[in-house]
């Protein structure tokens, strides 16, 4: 949590994790997502990152979720299997 949003003395719960293969800059490329959960507070949530610069320049935006709201926009979030995952977790 703090490497990637700067969050320190939160716990993790491990949901799932999935792999991709998929073409990036003509290239093959491969990767392993790991799956938590966290719950954190609204303020630190007003204080996270609102995007990401990925290592060719692009940015993407980041959403977050409460569990209501994710439950409403699953489909194509993540793969099934480790959404429901999640949602039981929470």
């Amino acid at each position: 949590m703090h490497e990637e949003l700067g969050l320190s003395g939160q716990t993790l719960h491990f949901v799932n994790f999935h792999e991709s293969i998929f073409e990036f800059l003509g290239k093959t490329e491969h990767e392993i997502v790991f799956h938590f959960i966290c719950h954190i507070t609204d303020e630190s949530r007003a204080n996270l990152p609102t995007h990401v610069v990925e290592s060719n320049g692009e940015q993407v935006e980041y959403a977050w979720y409460s569990k209501a709201k994710l439950e409403k926009i699953a489909s194509g979030v993540v793969p099934p299997q480790i959404y429901d995952e999640a949602i039981a977790a929470l």
